[in-house]
């Protein structure tokens, strides 16, 4: 598929829904993705607002156990026994930076502000040290799903021959932070085409109500509902990660 197409394809709401009904019809791992942010959603409901360092740690195991399970099979015995420890440490280190995104959604941040820049970095390289390059943006996803995609190897490697052919992009390393933001232009792009058609509220009610029946009620058990980051990413999954052809609209 080409670039271009993929990102026409997702622009369009219609096209957009009727992909990513199609990841609830062939994945069977929503839980591996409810459960965690239920989680961090009562922490940031709390009186405090303050995320408690447990319920991060558990969190961003469920979501790795999940969705990088591939990485946390070959992660050597001693780091899988330190793993803990570590998320707990790399948390509590960059707290400070990741209150300033907290409530924010990616059509809120300037991605070409240069100290924006530098705290995204900041947070996706301590967190990429810790998970590697697709757990730091689960991870990051899971504190905030508003403003931080996700993404594979796959996904990964097709956005940045996109983006690495731009001249302001061309000069970085893939999986990169650097890399990891460029993806966040490209994503903030296909959000803000989509707004313009239909409000968020809408693409959520619409997607939700053609959900698979446990799906569906599990999002309402747990009174849930995706962002628009997290659409595209099932969108992203299905046509680029596992390869479907979808008939355009």
């Amino acid at each position: 598929m080409s670039s271009d197409l993929l990102i026409e394809q997702l622009s369009d709401p219609q096209f957009l829904l009727v992909c990513s009904r199609l990841f609830h019809e062939y994945e069977g791992r929503d839980v591996g993705y409810i459960v965690p942010r239920y989680i961090m959603m009562r922490s940031e409901e709390s009186v405090s607002k303050v995320i408690d360092i447990e319920n991060f740690v558990i969190s961003a195991k469920l979501i790795m156990y999940t969705w990088n399970a591939a990485w946390y099979l070959r992660l050597p015995k001693d780091k899988k026994r330190k793993l803990e420890k570590d998320l707990e440490f790399s948390y509590k280190k960059i707290h400070s930076i990741y209150v300033k995104f907290n409530n924010k959604s990616l059509l809120d941040v300037d991605l070409d502000d240069k100290k924006v820049f530098e705290d995204i970095s900041k947070l996706y390289e301590e967190f990429r040290g810790v998970s590697g390059v697709t757990g730091a943006s689960k991870i990051l996803h899971i504190l905030n799903p508003r403003l931080f995609p996700l993404w594979d190897t796959r996904i990964k490697e097709f956005y940045h021959r996109i983006h690495s052919g731009r001249s302001r992009a061309r000069r970085h390393k893939i999986g990169s932070a650097k890399c990891y933001i460029e993806f966040m232009k490209q994503i903030k792009y296909i959000i803000s085409k989509i707004l313009d058609v239909m409000s968020e509220r809408e693409l959520w009610t619409r997607h939700l109500n053609s959900l698979p029946p446990e799906v569906k009620r599990a999002y309402r058990t747990f009174r849930m509902a995706e962002s628009p980051v997290k659409i595209i990413d099932e969108c992203n999954y299905i046509l680029i990660t596992l390869g479907k052809q979808i008939n355009s609209i």
